[in-house]
């Protein structure tokens, strides 16, 4: 139930409500709204947290899948996007990085 903002008359929906609309899960969303990768209004500081109709319709336009969709798109999507800058710095990285286990002499 969206609550209408008496001066700017605009829906205001709750997290939950936001994600029922979108048909994500409420973890999600509220994972995004944390990295704020998903525009969202504050009224307090850690709760509070809303969606205007504007908001939801920008987070449908800015094309950000739900998690059902991103998993049937695997890893060789992301993987078509990576340069050769990406490669260098991951190989320069991982030989900063030595290796992950020491092993001792018994």
């Amino acid at each position: 139930m969206s609550i209408q903002n008496e001066y700017t008359l605009t829906n205001e929906y709750t997290l939950a409500e936001a994600a029922s609309r979108l048909g994500w899960a409420g973890t999600t969303l509220r994972d995004k709204v944390t990295a704020y990768a998903v525009p969202h209004h504050r009224r307090y500081a850690v709760r509070g947290i809303f969606f205007t109709d504007e908001d939801i319709v920008e987070i449908q336009a800015l094309g950000h899948r739900r998690p059902a969709q991103a998993a049937l798109a695997g890893p060789s999507a992301a993987a078509g996007h990576r340069t050769r800058e990406d490669a260098a710095m991951d190989a320069a990285l991982a030989n900063l990085a030595g290796p992950t286990r020491v092993s001792r002499a018994h």
